[in-house]
């Protein structure tokens, strides 16, 4: 019996993307709402997918694929990688996954695990002293890492990712307001979790 998890539908209602092991190993589908018509979008035998979401034209899908950010047209084909890329003998990327919409469709948001070598831009120690332009962009980051995951912003255009939290312990699912103004992530403390909320205007949370 086929397996189908994280499910998500397309911004007007009439289709859905999945992750299924129904053709024999994890891929990612597309239906109708109501699951009628299933067809697969990739056709890989030794990779794993998590975390489709759909782009706000819906003509295409992001996802996991492995540790980086792929995007498939929902016609088909081989896709395009989206994070991670590396030149030839280059550090490690940093992983990026988990994929969420952003009220503006240039960016992404996304899980980034910060401590690979040669990984991204992480928080800087005194965040309170970061400000962000119009576009949510920070005006000044900083090298320094902490915890192991963080939530990062990812600019389609230029192919930067900006870390935009600090958590030491993580942070993780972010969703983001229809406005822009706000974002609401989850994050562990003292071996609890809790979700805070992030003003990409002024960088305040709480």
């Amino acid at each position: 019996q086929a397996y189908d998890m994280q499910p998500r539908y397309s911004l007007d209602g009439r289709r859905l993307v999945f992750v299924s092991d129904r053709n024999g190993s994890e891929n990612l589908w597309i239906s109708d709402a109501d699951g009628s018509n299933a067809r697969p979008l990739t056709d890989d035998e030794r990779e794993s997918y998590m975390s489709p979401v759909w782009t706000p034209d819906g003509d295409y899908v992001m996802a996991t694929k492995g540790t980086q950010l792929w995007l498939y047209h929902v016609d088909g084909g081989s896709g395009v990688q989206v994070t991670g890329q590396r030149e030839e003998g280059g550090p490690a990327p940093a992983a990026h996954f988990g994929a969420a919409p952003a009220a503006d469709p240039r960016f992404v948001w996304l899980n980034v695990r910060g401590s690979v070598p040669g990984g991204l831009e992480a928080a800087t120690e005194e965040p309170r002293e970061d400000r962000f332009g119009p576009d949510h962009s920070p005006l000044r980051s900083s090298a320094r890492q902490v915890g192991p995951y963080q939530i990062g912003q990812l600019d389609r255009e230029t192919g930067r990712v900006h870390v935009r939290t600090h958590e030491h312990e993580g942070a993780f699912r972010p969703v983001a307001s229809p406005d822009g103004r706000w974002l609401v992530y989850a994050t562990r403390w003292d071996a609890r979790e809790a979700l805070k909320l992030l003003d990409l205007e002024t960088g305040e949370d709480r």
